[in-house]
């Protein structure tokens, strides 16, 4: 599992050893080519405008793991199938997050879900009982306002519109008492999970 944070640079020949890679969003303008090409599933959100304003969609085939808008209170089935088109489109076998897992994933944090933290839930879902490495997930800085506030914070102001953030210390806390448990609400599972430089 790749995140866009730091920790997978110069680590490409670690994560492409693996059976299976799953990336996140805006993993090819991330890491520039540093942390390895191996791309078995793809993790996105957003709608047409976003491709490709917003991410640079990999290269390959690979399935596409939709999550939604995190901001979305409740699984939205009219988005879903949208994304399915436009996955379809480019040849993407399409595998989006089911209902169950994302509105869950909401009603735990109470906020919206970062698309990391929801496709870490995927593939313990899908992926199970596979061996995890968990790493990119480290992108939250001292640097990035409120990224250590336990409630949902303001990260900026641009044009008189208001964007907010994502629960970062709440996640990274969620998983790593889950990854502990081996579970996650009713989600359960056996294997290892190694996390690359947790925060």
């Amino acid at each position: 599992m790749v995140g866009n944070g730091f920790s997978p640079l110069g680590k490409g020949a670690m994560i492409d050893s693996h059976d299976f890679v799953v990336r996140c969003t805006s993993c090819v303008t991330a890491h520039q080519g540093e942390a390895g090409s191996k791309i078995d599933a793809w993790a996105w959100f957003g709608n047409a405008n976003l491709w490709p304003n917003l991410y640079k969609i990999p290269d390959g085939k690979f399935q596409s793991w939709f999550i939604l808008n995190p901001a979305s209170k409740k699984f939205n089935s009219d988005a879903c199938a949208y994304a399915a088109r436009l996955s379809e489109a480019r040849g993407l076998p399409f595998a989006p997050i089911s209902p169950g897992l994302f509105n869950l994933a909401r009603t735990v944090l109470k906020v919206q879900p970062s698309t990391g933290f929801l496709a870490i839930l995927m593939a313990l879902q899908r992926l199970h009982p596979r061996r995890m490495t968990v790493v990119g997930m480290d992108a939250t800085l001292p640097t990035n306002p409120g990224w250590d506030e336990p409630h949902p914070v303001k990260l900026w102001k641009t044009d008189g519109k208001r964007a907010y953030g994502h629960n970062f210390v709440r996640e990274k806390q969620l998983l790593a008492a889950s990854i502990k448990a081996k579970r996650f609400g009713p989600l359960f599972w056996t294997t290892d999970i190694e996390w690359v430089r947790l925060p």
